[in-house]
């Protein structure tokens, strides 16, 4: 089994609400810590569009449904977890 470390991504638009905005996974906690602090770090003005991401859930998958995925930079971006080449979704 392979350790996974995801994040769920929220977007907000001044005018328009609030919306899911995809996902981000990591094999690494702290790479993934890394990347989204900047997001989650509000900056003075940009009340109009911001995104939040939550803290790192760790989940589990075996090996095989491991490599079936595809990192770059130590992160794998989605819109969805139903739209990962894996059933991730299910350990979720």
């Amino acid at each position: 089994m392979k350790k996974l470390f995801i994040s769920y991504c929220t977007e907000f638009e001044q005018g328009w609400g609030q919306r899911p905005d995809g996902i981000v996974i990591s094999p690494d906690h702290n790479t993934l810590i890394t990347y989204i602090t900047p997001y989650n770090t509000r900056v003075e003005g940009s009340h109009k569009l911001f995104w939040n991401y939550t803290p790192p859930q760790e989940i589990l998958c075996t090996d095989e449904d491991f490599e079936k995925l595809t990192f770059k930079d130590g992160l794998l971006f989605e819109m969805s977890v139903n739209k990962l080449p894996v059933d991730l979704h299910k350990k979720l």
